[in-house]
């Protein structure tokens, strides 16, 4: 089993974002305009309440999580394979791109049922035994005590599953799902500590520079707008991080079975 070195790949990741942010830019541009900035549009024209408004909204979410997806997948190859994709030749979808969305989602979908599981299993029976108690005045804490524990759940989850977008991104075939839970053993810590670290100085920074002017965007569809390029722009960025830490992970722990770079992996399945 190995373990995993957690700040040498966490630094890796940061490192080699801001060493090669022009590649990183060049490679979220396609996926920027071709996915996030119809979101961001679509969340304008939206209205606030009926089905259109629904529907657009929904519309704007999946545009969102194709160019995340999109350009996760193009970063995680070039990182693994050394595969440098821009321009219209980013956006070209085969059977690798629909193999990594596909996982994606059950990642996703895995990682939500934990999240149900946590409510379930934790939030309503400490809600209900509280009610029972008349303990009113610690119903608030449930809340905390909740979101606390559905984060590491869906942490730990998200962290062991994850590892499996690596291996797609590198044509490794295979029940993923089930090879990344297996390959995450005795690192779930590491990876839950690589994913939190990852996202959240991001989330804080972004964070910080709303904080300032959260009264004057309102319900004005312009500052709106700003708000949520400027919450795009970040989630690349943190992206780059995420994805890069975890094709470092899966470089480490899939011995015999990452590549190095621009070297395809044995067994790899066909791109298209």
């Amino acid at each position: 089993m190995t373990t995993l070195a957690f700040f040498r790949l966490l630094g890796a990741a940061y490192r080699l974002t801001w060493v090669e942010r022009r590649r990183v830019a060049a490679m979220a541009l396609p996926w920027l305009l071709a996915a996030t900035l119809p979101a961001l549009l679509l969340q304008g024209l939206a209205p606030r309440s009926g089905l259109i408004g629904a529907a657009l909204a929904l519309t704007g979410v999946l545009c969102a999580v194709a160019g995340f997806l999109g350009f996760a997948l193009r970063w995680q190859r070039h990182i693994l394979a050394g595969e440098s994709l821009a321009g219209r030749a980013a956006l070209k979808v085969g059977r690798r791109e629909r193999r990594f969305a596909g996982h994606a989602v059950l990642v996703f979908i895995v990682v939500g049922a934990a999240f149900l599981g946590a409510a379930v299993l934790i939030y309503l029976p400490l809600t209900l035994a509280l009610s029972a108690l008349h303990a009113h005045a610690l119903l608030g804490l449930t809340g905390w005590l909740f979101q606390g524990i559905a984060a590491v759940a869906c942490g730990t989850v998200f962290g062991r599953l994850a590892l499996a977008l690596p291996a797609v991104a590198a044509d490794e075939a295979g029940d993923m799902l089930e090879i990344a839970w297996a390959r995450a053993r005795g690192n779930v810590l590491g990876l839950f500590l690589g994913t939190i670290a990852s996202l959240l100085p991001f989330a804080l920074l972004q964070h910080v520079i709303e904080a300032p002017f959260a009264r004057l965007v309102g319900h004005r569809v312009a500052p709106q707008l700003a708000v949520a390029a400027l919450a795009m722009l970040l989630g690349f960025a943190a992206l780059a991080v995420l994805a890069g830490f975890f094709a470092e992970a899966y470089r480490a722990l899939a011995t015999g079975k990452a590549p190095q770079a621009g070297v395809a992996p044995s067994g790899a399945l066909s791109a298209r």
